[in-house]
């Protein structure tokens, strides 16, 4: 079975910090030109799963362009699994827009309150959400099947997790 695993990719970022409007533009564009050759590229090599751990996107306002691009990856494939943890920069209103979409069968979300699981065959994927409330308690509850390949996501930091204002309870 082949995976892609990828965090941090913080797509739509402003740029802004180092780039003038014009370079952060183009910027912005070529981060979301490589989620669609990645994913292409995992089409072509017949990669079951894309595993996102987190900060698909970087801020609250993310251009409908961007969301629209990368919901058409998803819907376009739908061989593939994403499987996806959201991130401390990651916004609840994009998960929500995608899992309402009834066409998109194979998005993969997890949760924060207990650990999921998807199985696909010898291996399996497990992941939580890392927020403050879980943060001290998630390894507590995690139960692994010793005689599978077992893959285990989270996005974030142990110890003073600290998620956006507004994004969480």
């Amino acid at each position: 079975m082949k995976i892609i695993h990828c965090a941090d990719l913080h797509l739509d970022s402003k740029m802004e910090s180092n780039l003038d409007r014009e370079a952060a533009g183009m910027r912005r564009d070529e981060l979301l030109d490589t989620f669609e050759r990645m994913v292409a590229y995992a089409a072509e090599q017949d990669v079951r799963v894309i595993l996102i751990a987190g900060d698909l996107f970087d801020k609250p306002n993310v251009r409908k362009t961007a969301k629209t691009r990368v919901i058409e990856q998803i819907k376009g494939h739908p061989q593939i699994d994403f499987c996806y943890i959201r991130g401390n920069h990651d916004q609840l209103d994009f998960v929500e827009e995608l899992s309402e979409q009834e066409d998109i069968t194979n998005l993969k979300l997890f949760g924060t309150d207990e650990w999921t699981s998807y199985d696909y065959g010898d291996v399996v994927i497990t992941g939580m959400e890392l927020v403050k409330e879980n943060s001290q308690t998630l390894g507590m509850n995690l139960v692994l099947d010793q005689n599978r390949v077992n893959i285990v996501a989270l996005h974030g930091q142990e110890s003073d997790y600290q998620a956006m204002t507004g994004q969480r309870s």
